[in-house]
């Protein structure tokens, strides 16, 4: 690990790491309290379950501190926590002993794929390139992460909807100290910084288009609150944010729609 000369990588790395391994049990309490997952994607959990996994052999590999190394660990268990939360709330066919389970066998799965990737990279750790593909796969995994969630505000017209916002804050505060961190070191790890940075642009951009959200239906929600109702209970709020475009739903049918078109074509 590159020695500093300064102590603000430190004192922001600290930060950066404290932030991301506390960021999702307000996630978690949230979805144990609502007792439910909607616009939570799973596929997004996966992703950055998998990306904590590797981000936390590339840590090891680099020689960072033990907190380092850790943390991406910490965070991979509480996306498996939450995985397993979507299991059970929104799909409803998954109890909670079948849901344990599962966060059992990715945490056992993921110690299995580290231990081997990390007595991999000890013979090849020569060559190099070997951690930083670990490294790319890690950030790539991890911005992957994010793809679910524009269709997500979509299909409910920019507005946030499961998703905590003091999990979104704690998120974005540690990309942030990530990356103040990684701009006062010598030299500048490009492949973490560009990936701090693209995801502080995101949580940025989800955050407006939730505020975009609520200039929008600013008299909707007055209304709704002079009728005794909230917004979701309304009927022109209803009507409203049905009008939202549902991707995956909209591909779904259309490539329905052609396959039925094609079994009637071969029928005639």
């Amino acid at each position: 690990m590159t020695s500093q000369t300064s102590p603000v990588p430190n004192i922001f790395g600290a930060m950066a790491t404290t932030c991301w391994c506390i960021n999702l049990l307000p996630q978690i309490w949230r979805n144990y309290r609502t007792k439910s997952t909607t616009g939570l994607p799973a596929s997004m959990l996966v992703l950055w379950a998998a990306s904590g996994a590797l981000s936390s052999v590339y840590a090891y590999s680099q020689r960072f501190s033990i907190a380092l190394i850790l943390q991406p660990n910490s965070f991979a268990f509480f996306c498996s926590v939450s995985l397993a939360q979507c299991l059970v709330y929104e799909r409803r066919r998954w109890r909670t002993r079948k849901a344990i389970c599962l966060v059992v066998a990715l945490v056992a799965a993921f110690g299995v794929v580290q231990t081997i990737l990390i007595l991999a990279l000890r013979w090849a750790h020569r060559s190099g390139w070997p951690v930083l593909l670990i490294g790319a796969v890690a950030c790539l995994l991890d911005l992957a992460g994010f793809l679910p969630l524009p269709f997500e505000l979509m299909k409910r017209r920019g507005r946030i909807v499961g998703i905590s916002f003091l999990f979104l804050g704690l998120d974005w505060l540690g990309f942030a100290f990530s990356l103040v961190a990684l701009t006062t070191q010598h030299p500048f790890d490009l492949l973490f910084g560009t990936t701090a940075a693209i995801c502080c642009a995101i949580w940025s951009g989800t955050v407006i288009s939730h505020l975009t959200w609520l200039f929008r239906t600013r008299e909707l929600r007055k209304c709704a609150k002079e009728a005794g109702l909230t917004f979701d209970q309304y009927e022109d709020g209803i009507y409203w944010q049905a009008q939202g475009l549902d991707v995956p739903r909209a591909l779904r049918g259309f490539f329905s729609d052609k396959k039925r078109a094609g079994v009637t074509v071969e029928e005639v």
